[in-house]
């Protein structure tokens, strides 16, 4: 391998890619899309761009919940993913993003949903706003129903899928850029050309047919 210059003192990129802090520093400059084809190229760095993922996660969760390790345990109880703003903010390159979220949106099947608030209010959360239920079976909204949770300081909101998928209402989003998912030790874009290029595109189907996300 090539020597590489770093503050004056040749290294060899085998050594460069021993420090992880260096590493980490060069990672945030990429989105996660890079980041994959950077973890494809070796084993070695893999490993390495999973474990600045797993920590990069963990820096967008921590603001809401001190032990990450806990909250993706009820994620996973509940089979429940993160959307929204922390999952588009996750995806882009961490130091090329001037704007940071202000809460946390999880998804929960409906029959999950008593489940989560009850962890939730295990670690401080309880409910502040809870917004209507739509029953009409003549609607083609995915969303059941919506919750808010405050611990005071930060906020989570919930959004309650109709379906036993958590998901499924992030396809009815207004637009591609925020159809978007984070489940324990997975991350989806559905629309990565565009996204990873800061480009959208407007989601007709709530116009046809009066869904909204």
């Amino acid at each position: 391998m090539p020597n590489i210059p770093v503050f004056g003192k040749p290294i060899t990129a085998a050594t460069l890619l021993d420090n992880m802090h260096l590493v980490s520093m060069l990672l945030a400059y990429c989105d996660v899309h890079d980041i994959v084809r950077f973890a494809a190229s070796t084993k070695v760095n893999a490993a390495i761009a999973h474990k600045y993922l797993n920590c990069h996660l963990c820096n967008e969760i921590l603001p809401f919940f001190d032990n990450t390790r806990q909250f993706f345990e009820i994620m996973r109880t509940c089979d429940a993913v993160i959307s929204g703003s922390i999952a588009l903010h996750f995806l882009l390159a961490a130091n090329e993003t001037n704007w940071t979220p202000t809460d946390l949106d999880l998804y929960v099947p409906r029959a999950n949903t008593q489940l989560l608030v009850s962890l939730l209010a295990d670690h401080g959360y309880q409910v502040v706003h809870h917004g209507e239920v739509d029953n009409s079976p003549y609607t083609h909204s995915n969303i059941h129903t919506m919750l808010s949770l405050s611990n005071g300081i930060r906020k989570i909101d919930v959004v309650v899928s109709k379906r036993v998928a958590a998901a499924a209402p992030i396809f009815q989003f207004h637009s591609t850029i925020v159809m978007n998912f984070i489940s324990p030790g997975r991350y989806f874009c559905a629309y990565p050309a565009l996204t990873f290029r800061g480009l959208s595109m407007v989601n007709p189907g709530p116009l046809y047919v009066g869904c909204h996300g």
